[in-house]
């Protein structure tokens, strides 16, 4: 793994701030974890169950909203994915921090990238988890595996509401998405991604 990442994400790093008050939202962050699979540079990912109060059957990182006794974000990433997929945190490098962001469902989310050269095996957890899968970072930056996509606002049942453009504070969007065999990766997820692919492509 390229050590030059942790410095980007170092220089990279600046406070974000938003044309909206983000007073209210709920504190989350996600971990971005690479590994290397058959010496390709990957990202590892979770497809949400249908059993979740948010997200239900989204492909998203592992993370989740910060609870008392969490003493940073950091550990609310590191907490939540192995209560996710199973793995410790002293089997994961900080490498840095991306930009925070917030989320219609309204968190404030901010995504740690670590490192792992942990093999396994992944341990999902059956009431959050319906799938673990890596995919390799050269995969996210062929023109054929992302578009940008207008999203509609969805009743329950997944069925759109015509006319009505997703928006964060109704400021209408378009969302990246990539897309990996059957899977579509959108959302705040696709977001980071994108953040992320730039910070690769600083590598050079």
């Amino acid at each position: 793994m390229d050590p030059r990442i942790s410095q980007i994400l170092k220089k990279n790093k600046k406070e974000k701030s938003f044309p909206f008050s983000v007073e209210g939202l709920s504190p989350a962050s996600v971990l971005v974890l690479l590994h290397e699979v058959e010496d390709q540079l990957s990202v590892l990912l979770t497809k949400r169950s249908h059993e979740v109060l948010h997200h239900k059957g989204q492909v998203c990182f592992p993370g989740g909203v910060s609870d008392a006794g969490d003493n940073d974000l950091w550990q609310t990433a590191l907490r939540e994915s192995q209560e996710e997929i199973g793995i410790e945190g002293r089997c994961v490098t900080y490498l840095g921090e991306l930009k925070p962001l917030v989320t219609p469902s309204g968190f404030l989310v901010h995504p740690y990238v670590g490192f792992t050269e942990w093999k396994g095996p992944w341990k999902p957890n059956p009431r959050e988890i319906a799938e673990i899968f890596s995919v390799p970072i050269a995969h996210f930056v062929q023109p054929e595996n992302f578009r940008l996509v207008r999203r509609h606002y969805s009743l329950p049942d997944n069925s759109i509401i015509p006319g009505e453009l997703k928006n964060y504070f109704a400021r209408g969007y378009d969302d990246p998405l990539f897309t990996f065999g059957p899977h579509e990766i959108w959302g705040a997820t696709g977001r980071i991604l994108v953040e992320l692919l730039e910070v690769v492509r600083q590598l050079g």
